[in-house]
């Protein structure tokens, strides 16, 4: 079968809002088509409140995906998770693909699967690894994750590692105008960090709170934009505002949630932070910083590719020197273009190629 009959189904939470695996299927879908492939985008809609009824309302945006996915034209499916509560969920969409003879591939991304297969009890840890002998193939996207799905008893030849770089990693994503509060905040602040993660615990925010606080000392007029996912914590919302309070630094922080101009922002900004402190997959940000050539700082976690400044996750001390090697150097380094993402596509072309013969 040549490419151009090639049909692809992918499903995945496509922008808006625009989170990570949103992002990068949008970019995947792109490039495939570049590549003469027909791609059908399935949309996972994302459900912002978070009341008591979010998880129904989720599981009914996945409940559709599956209905669109049984009733697509394409003869292979390729959808994403993240987090484990989706690792049961995105069992609607492979499901349907199965049932209406496709050929199904499930990428699994977010750290959240990582944590989930170490510490959950032995009862879901089974029913994790019987929803996931669905799909045709796995497809980790770091190692760890490599490794968490054989732990749960997952075939080794249903496993085919493929990291997250893609080439032309931003795309058009570059010319997006930017928000008039962003670029006052510029003019105002100066070196200016990009935190880009979520508003849970386990992103680091509070890590880089105390951070700036101590940097402030070299840097009197630094300032962060911290850039998050719609939804989030509205608990630890509220904590961060009292931390910001506490460390007198609540005007040093401008927070912009689920916005598309992103990676137009990096292009002003000084370096980018990646403060996730428990699991991590392999960050899609982290990646489009390094492609425009913005210094990243990252915890050690996860997969991080050459050229990011790491320090050890909830090290605060570690963040603070980290930042200083960084800031001290005026100015971006040179975009960084993966060889991995042209092998990457590569990978997905061959797969699809295979699986429909």
């Amino acid at each position: 079968m040549e490419i151009k009959d090639i049909n692809v189904s992918l499903v995945a939470p496509f922008p808006p809002p625009y989170g990570g695996m949103g992002l990068q299927f949008s970019q995947l879908a792109s490039l495939l088509e570049n590549r003469g492939l027909q791609v059908t985008r399935i949309r996972i809609e994302w459900v912002d409140e978070n009341d008591h009824l979010r998880k129904i309302r989720r599981l009914g945006s996945f409940i559709k995906a599956g209905w669109q996915t049984f009733w697509s034209h394409g003869l292979i499916i390729h959808s994403t998770t993240g987090s484990a509560l989706n690792g049961f969920f995105i069992t609607f969409v492979t499901a349907a693909g199965k049932m209406s003879g496709k050929k199904v591939l499930l990428t699994i991304a977010g750290g959240d699967f990582l944590q989930f297969s170490i510490q959950a009890n032995f009862f879901k840890r089974k029913l994790l690894s019987l929803f996931f002998t669905i799909p045709d193939v796995l497809i980790p996207v770091n190692p760890d994750m490599q490794k968490a799905l054989l732990n749960l008893g997952i075939n080794q030849k249903k496993i085919i590692l493929i990291s997250n770089a893609l080439p032309e990693e931003v795309g058009n994503r570059t010319e997006y105008l930017l928000d008039d509060k962003f670029l006052q905040f510029c003019k105002q602040y100066h070196p200016l960090i990009l935190y880009v993660g979520g508003m849970e615990r386990h992103y680091g925010l509070v890590d880089l709170i105390q951070a700036v606080s101590t940097l402030q000392a070299d840097f009197p007029n630094i300032g962060v934009a911290v850039f998050v996912k719609q939804g989030g914590n509205q608990a630890f919302e509220e904590e961060v505002q009292s931390y910001l309070e506490t460390y007198n630094l609540t005007g040093r922080f401008l927070v912009f949630k689920s916005v598309p101009w992103i990676v137009s922002a990096m292009k002003l900004s000084n370096v980018m932070v990646r403060a996730t402190n428990v699991f991590e997959g392999d960050s899609r940000a982290v990646r489009e910083a390094l492609a425009v050539g913005l210094p990243v700082v990252a915890s050690n976690i996860g997969l991080r590719p050459e050229g990011v400044t790491l320090y050890k996750a909830g090290d605060v001390t570690g963040l603070v020197t980290a930042f200083q090697s960084v800031l001290v150097k005026p100015g971006h380094n040179d975009p960084v273009t993966d060889p991995e993402g042209e092998k990457n596509i590569q990978r997905y072309l061959a797969l699809y190629e295979k699986l429909c013969g």
